[in-house]
């Protein structure tokens, strides 16, 4: 074909950059940062006279399923919510409380919600907490949507007794098939919690575990915070823990079997370095520089690339390096190349803009916190959080509760930039998302949202879940609400 051996020789090479740009482009025009469209918000649990707060969201084959607290009275209970489809036209219906609790008087606390993809189930977790407050207990219970029924009772994992929070901020978590995990931090000793159960986690036998403790040293991980983890099927468990007041840093770890328990390492970095995420603020330091007065300490969120299970990243809110009252989402890569872990430059994840014009605030700025995060099977980090950027609201003023809306930001490029929507439609003279009008009400933002996604052909749906105060105006009540956002593949 050609008489020039060096002309051919350009050739393929000209042919060769040009099939590479083709797959690149391919790949770009597959891999969406732009949400298609935002399926219909829907409001759920508002009950006359009730408050709500600390929602999780999880989504079957053909179910989303929505779990969350309701107070009415001195009375906590844990309901849920059940969309008969992911991504079509559908109504959430089957709003019930689960279950007699196992202890008499007892209120329910931090509820999470996981699907059983093996038995085509949800595990629906909260914590029990006697009348006395003595009595602590982490239980789950299935949910079948084949029968819209619960098991007749509550599986216990872990038992505490002694006054104090020896249980805060439970959650479970699905691995394999039939694998699953339930973490805790026992606010007394300062230490990490977990059982792991390989076969579905049935009976109270089933689950196995202890105190999270450094498989290197032999001693158990102690820290002054909440923990966050992430599995995949076949991935190692990773955490995510505040370490302490002083230090100020959120640590990483890495589970693995070890016969028949799990072993953790603190992640190394060059040269044998623990890999840490330094913070600016403590843990209970936003409370101060966000606007209301109710708790927002950070829960520092860890989501595993599917990609490559040796790749995740930490999302968390810290105040900003150029002003200790500025509150922001950030996100950070972590990934191990070679054995050896290496942790990316922190990016914002959200937007940063000034108040709204008109505003007098003493230290204007913006504020954004309680990140929620997970990735695709794309390698897509998609994040939750509060934002206040479209109110005027002051840190330093004295109301009890305040407003936010609640907004969405998806990163094609592993989280350098994000495009963002902001879900809900708030403004100073609408009661959604806006606790100010109930003053009674203790919950406020609370701890965390959820978060979770499903691929349907060409597109993926991905489902939030939240709380606020009932958009009908009831300023006696709010509610959880919902949000379905698509993006195409």
């Amino acid at each position: 074909m050609f008489k020039d051996a060096l002309l051919e020789r350009r050739f393929w090479i000209l042919m060769c950059w040009i099939t590479v740009g083709l797959s690149f482009l391919a790949r770009s025009s597959t891999q969406s940062c732009t949400p298609s469209s935002t399926l219909q918000e829907s409001a759920l649990f508002g009950l006359s006279g009730q408050d709500v707060a600390e929602s999780s969201i999880a989504i079957g084959t053909n179910r989303v399923v929505v779990a969350t607290l309701g107070q009415s009275g001195t009375v906590v209970r844990c309901r849920i919510a059940v969309r008969g489809s992911v991504d079509g036209s559908s109504s959430w219906t089957f709003e019930q409380q689960v279950p007699a609790v196992p202890i008499a008087g007892a209120s329910q606390f931090d509820p999470t919600v996981v699907y059983d993809a093996q038995n085509g189930d949800f595990l629906v977790l909260v914590k029990h907490t006697s009348l006395s407050g003595s009595i602590h207990r982490v239980d789950v219970i299935r949910y079948h949507p084949s029968s819209n029924t619960f098991d007749q009772a509550w599986t216990n994992v872990a038992t505490v007794t002694g006054a104090g929070l020896h249980i805060d901020r439970p959650f479970i978590l699905a691995g394999a098939p039939d694998e699953f995990y339930v973490i805790w931090w026992n606010r007394i000793t300062h230490q990490y919690h977990y059982r792991r159960t390989v076969n579905g986690g049935f009976q109270t036998s089933d689950w196995q575990g202890g105190v999270v403790t450094d498989s290197a040293t032999g001693t158990p991980i102690a820290a002054g915070g909440f923990v966050q983890a992430s599995v995949y099927e076949g991935s190692s468990i990773y955490l995510a823990y505040y370490r302490d007041q002083t230090l100020r840093s959120i640590d990483l770890l890495e589970g693995a079997d070890c016969g028949s328990a799990v072993c953790f390492t603190k992640l190394a970095g060059v040269g044998g370095s623990t890999l840490s995420v330094g913070l600016r603020t403590d843990f209970n330091g936003i409370d101060a520089i966000a606007p209301g007065d109710f708790p927002v300490g950070i829960i520092p969120q860890i989501a595993i690339d599917p990609t490559n299970y040796k790749r995740f990243y930490v999302v968390y809110h810290d105040s900003d390096a150029s002003s200790a009252a500025d509150v922001n989402v950030y996100c950070q890569k972590a990934e191990a190349i070679s054995g050896v872990w290496t942790l990316g430059s922190q990016m914002i994840v959200n937007d940063n803009p000034l108040p709204p014009a008109g505003c007098n605030e003493s230290s204007p700025h913006t504020d954004q916190f309680t990140p929620t995060a997970i990735v695709d099977s794309k390698g897509r980090l998609h994040v939750v959080y509060y934002d206040d950027k479209n109110l005027c609201q002051d840190d330093s003023a004295s109301t009890a509760q305040s407003a936010f809306d609640l907004s969405y930001a998806v990163s094609c490029d592993a989280g350098v930039t994000f495009s963002r929507q902001t879900l809900s439609s708030l403004t100073q003279n609408e009661a959604f998302l806006d606790w100010r009008a109930d003053a009674g009400n203790t919950f406020g933002p609370r701890d965390y949202n959820g978060i979770h996604f499903r691929e349907r052909g060409d597109h993926v749906t991905v489902w939030v879940s939240a709380c606020g105060t009932d958009s009908s105006g009831d300023s006696s009540s709010n509610e959880t609400v919902t949000y379905g956002v698509r993006l195409i593949q």
